[in-house]
C-alpha cells in the first residue's frame, strides 16, 4: 500500500484560523508529498517548518509544482493520478485532504469550500517562504468539489497560480457557494463529463466537453443504477486526465455544437483545436471545445504519442 510523507496543519492552534470563523477551527488540512524517491515510504513534515523536514531529494524546485485537491471520490482519484504525475518526472506532486471534525461527507465540504481553500493558499505561501515554491510553476488539479476548492485558493493567491485544472466540478446546491472561475489562475482547464450532478456550462479559459460532457460511452448501460452511471461518467475525468500524462492524445474542437463534431461534420466549426490536459502545456487557446473518445477503456484517447495507432471499435 502506498504510504505519503505527511505535512499536517493543525488548524485550532494556528493563527492563520480566524477567530470569528466557527467552521474554520473545525476544517482539518493535511498535505501529503511524493517524489520518485520516496513512492513507498514518507516522512512526516510539519506546517510549521517544512524546509527542515523536507530532504532535498524529496522536492526539486525546477519542477512543476502538482497539488492534488479532490472531492468525493479521493481513493481513485489519488491512486489514478499520483503514480502517473510522478512517471512523468516533470512534477513535485502534492494531495491536499481535507476533513471536517473527522467527516467527509459531501454536504458539509460543499459548505466548508472557502474554508478549505483559504486554508491551503496559507499552506502553499508557507510553502513559497520556505521552500521557494515557485506558484507560476505551480498547477492546481481539483476533482468535482475540489475543483471549487483550487478555485478558492487561486482566488486568495490573487490568480498568481500558473494553472487550475477542474476534473468534473460539480454543480453546487447553494448559490452562495464559492465556485471555479476563469481568473482564478493564470489557465483555468475544466474538463467535463458527467451533466446531471457536474456542472453543465463553462467555467474556465478553456472548458473540454468530453463525448458532449453529458455521459460518457460505457456509463449508460442497462445494468447499471443511476448513481452508478453518474459516478461511472464522473471518474473518467480522471481517467482522461491520467491517460493525457501518459502520452494519450484527447483532441478538442472548437465547434458551436457538439452535434457536428460528433457527425464529423467539422468543416461547420471553427477549425481552432486545443489538446486536454498532460502537464507543462505550452499556451492553450480560449473557449469551449467537444472531445470524442474510444467508446471503451483501458485506453480512451484516440490517438498516443507514445504508442502505435490502434484500430478503434
Amino acid at each position: 500500500m502506498m504510504r505519503y510523507i505527511l505535512l499536517t496543519l493543525c488548524l485550532p492552534y494556528l493563527a492563520i484560523c480566524k477567530p470569528n470563523s466557527s467552521r474554520l477551527k473545525e476544517v482539518d488540512v493535511k498535505l501529503y508529498i511524493f517524489s520518485e524517491y520516496n513512492r513507498d515510504s514518507g516522512l512526516e513534515v510539519l506546517y510549521e517548518n517544512p524546509k527542515d523536514d523536507v530532504p532535498a531529494v524529496y522536492y526539486d524546485k525546477q519542477k512543476t509544482n502538482v497539488f492534488l485537491i479532490p472531492g468525493s471520490n479521493h481513493t481513485e482519484f489519488e491512486k489514478s493520478l499520483i503514480p502517473a504525475l510522478l512517471d512523468t518526472e516533470k512534477a513535485n506532486v502534492f494531495l491536499f485532504k481535507w476533513i471536517h471534525d473527522g467527516q467527509d461527507d459531501e454536504e458539509w465540504k460543499e459548505k466548508s469550500i472557502a474554508d478549505a481553500g483559504h486554508l491551503m493558499s496559507k499552506f502553499l505561501l508557507k510553502l513559497k517562504k520556505t521552500l521557494n515554491l515557485a506558484l507560476e510553476k505551480t498547477q492546481l488539479v481539483g476533482e468535482g468539489i475540489g475543483a471549487h476548492v483550487a478555485g478558492e485558493v487561486g482566488k486568495k493567491l490573487n490568480g498568481e497560480i500558473f494553472g487550475i485544472i477542474g476534473l468534473d466540478p460539480t454543480y453546487p446546491a447553494g448559490k452562495e457557494i464559492s465556485k471555479l472561475g476563469k481568473t482564478d489562475a493564470k489557465r483555468v482547464e475544466v474538463i467535463h463529463t458527467e451533466g446531471s450532478a457536474g456542472y453543465p456550462s463553462s467555467m474556465g479559459t478553456l472548458d473540454f466537453f468530453v463525448n458532449g460532457g453529458i455521459v460518457q460511452p460505457g456509463c449508460d448501460k442497462f445494468n447499471l443504477k443511476p448513481e452508478q452511471q453518474k459516478a461511472c461518467s464522473h471518474s473518467r475525468s480522471w481517467l482522461y486526465y491520467k491517460e493525457s500524462l501518459q502520452g494519450g492524445i484527447f483532441i478538442g474542437i472548437k465547434c458551436s455544437g457538439y452535434k457536428y463534431v460528433k457527425s464529423l461534420e467539422l468543416e461547420k466549426c471553427e477549425g481552432t483545436y486545443a489538446i486536454l490536459g498532460g502537464i507543462n502545456q505550452p499556451e492553450k487557446p480560449k473557449g469551449d471545445f467537444y472531445v470524442l473518445t474510444r467508446p471503451d477503456g483501458p485506453e480512451f484517447a484516440l490517438l498516443n504519442k507514445k504508442k502505435p495507432l490502434t484500430k478503434i471499435n
